[in-house]
């Protein structure tokens, strides 16, 4: 009886979790887009803001145009990657940057 009574009450814990909204992702108004595999930065509104959750790099705040150019040419050869872009109406012009994080997933900061 106590066994079925842990588990119940494990099974209800687990769901009540399951089903809480992530309010801290929705926080910074300086992230355009996020999903599993794309973040959208807006280099502008996290460098004035203070609550920003993803600080942009100062490589980025300052970028090249070379730079520009090679995170612009790394979008065009990631299909996927464009997809998600286009789909959240980011101009290829607008692109300063590319990061890869371990698990694969891209951070694009855009201008």
């Amino acid at each position: 009886m106590k066994n079925v009574l842990a588990l119940t009450m494990i099974a209800a814990m687990s769901a009540a979790t399951l089903g809480a909204p992530a309010f801290a992702q929705n926080a910074a108004p300086a992230v355009m887009a996020q999903d599993s595999m794309v973040n959208i930065v807006l280099i502008k509104a996290n460098s004035e803001s203070s609550m920003a959750q993803t600080p942009v790099p100062e490589q980025y705040l300052n970028a090249s145009e070379e730079m520009m150019m090679k995170a612009q040419a790394e979008v065009k050869a990631d299909p996927a990657l464009m997809a998600e872009l286009e789909k959240q109406s980011v101009q290829m012009n607008n692109i300063v940057g590319v990061e890869t994080a371990a698990n694969g997933g891209k951070t694009v900061y855009v201008k």
